[in-house]
């Protein structure tokens, strides 16, 4: 019988891939990021709102890696 959990299908890695493209996302419609060649960045003198939005996506999501774990 197949997992129905996100890992269970999709994988840990792909969980976590998939909610840091959420946080992008979400940074960027708040206005705090910008996209720069490609990759989505924070805006000068905005890194705290920043890295608070994309830390609370994952963890809300339970998609931080696990402190021993390889990226």
């Amino acid at each position: 019988m197949k997992d129905k959990t996100f890992e269970g299908k999709f994988g840990g890695k792909n969980k976590m891939k998939f909610f840091e493209t959420i946080a992008c996302i979400e940074v960027l419609k708040r206005g705090y990021g910008k996209i720069e060649n490609g990759y989505v960045v924070p805006k000068n003198g905005k890194d705290v709102e920043f890295n608070a939005i994309v830390f609370s996506v994952l963890k809300k999501n339970n998609a931080l890696p696990e402190k021993n774990s390889e990226l």
